[in-house]
């Protein structure tokens, strides 16, 4: 029967990551019925060749939308869409980000998944966003609050699409605008590269925030954004 199944998650076109998480999940199921696991990991190998995975990557374009329709609103919308366009947050990072609030002049996130812990200088483009008190948000609301932005721009997202696909979005921006494998993985927070001397090297956090402002690829929307909301101010 375990095999069965396997097969069927085979023939219908899932991945190795996702057999895995099934399969850990078929053996939880075992565990809790105090029944014998009865394959071996012998038993278990598929031969799926290795493939890209299918994940979505939100347009710049699309996000530099989102980014002038919600930018000069008010509510949680501005915030989620300024963390996660600025720092790629995911939506739990994001949850937790607005549940904190933010004083406008640096913020310092968590990373999930046994990263580390982000500390960031906010940059002046962001700081009316990024000035508010806690608020408490769930990672489920988040979800649906992606959806509403989508529709306040008129293009529903596709499936799969999320604030995750704006992560995507903004490591692929960087990367393309010649920011190194180094500085990404630390800005991001991400487990450290394996080399020796990346883990006694210590860059301040502050001269990394301009390295990688220098080549953010939505910071020059928000820049436009604030341009046109001084030019409001003056008129107003």
């Amino acid at each position: 029967d375990v095999l069965g199944i396997l097969d069927t998650w085979v023939r219908r076109g899932n991945s190795k990551p996702t057999i895995a998480v099934y399969m850990a999940r078929l053996r939880c199921l075992f565990r809790a019925n105090d029944l014998a696991w009865p394959v071996s990991a012998r038993d278990l190998w598929v031969g799926m060749p290795e493939r890209d995975p299918v994940a979505p990557v939100l347009p710049p374009e699309v996000i530099g939308a989102l980014i002038r329709r919600m930018a000069l609103g008010s509510g949680v919308g501005p915030r989620v869409v300024a963390l996660c366009s600025m720092y790629g947050l995911r939506p739990n990072e994001a949850a937790a980000a607005v549940t904190a609030g933010c004083d406008g002049e640096s913020i310092t996130t968590q990373t999930s998944k046994g990263g580390r812990r982000r500390p960031h200088t906010l940059p002046r483009e962001v700081r009316h966003v990024l000035t508010f008190e806690p608020h408490p948000v769930t990672t489920d609301g988040l979800h649906k609050l992606f959806d509403r932005c989508m529709g306040y721009i008129g293009r529903p997202p596709e499936p799969g699409e999320g604030w995750h696909a704006i992560r995507r979005s903004l490591v692929t921006g960087l990367l393309q605008n010649g920011l190194s494998d180094y500085d990404l993985e630390r800005w991001m927070g991400w487990k450290q590269i394996k080399k020796t001397s990346f883990r006694y090297f210590r860059p301040d956090a502050g001269d990394l925030d301009s390295r990688v402002y220098a080549v953010h690829p939505f910071l020059p929307v928000w820049q436009e954004v604030a341009d046109m909301a001084q030019l409001r101010r003056v008129r107003g």
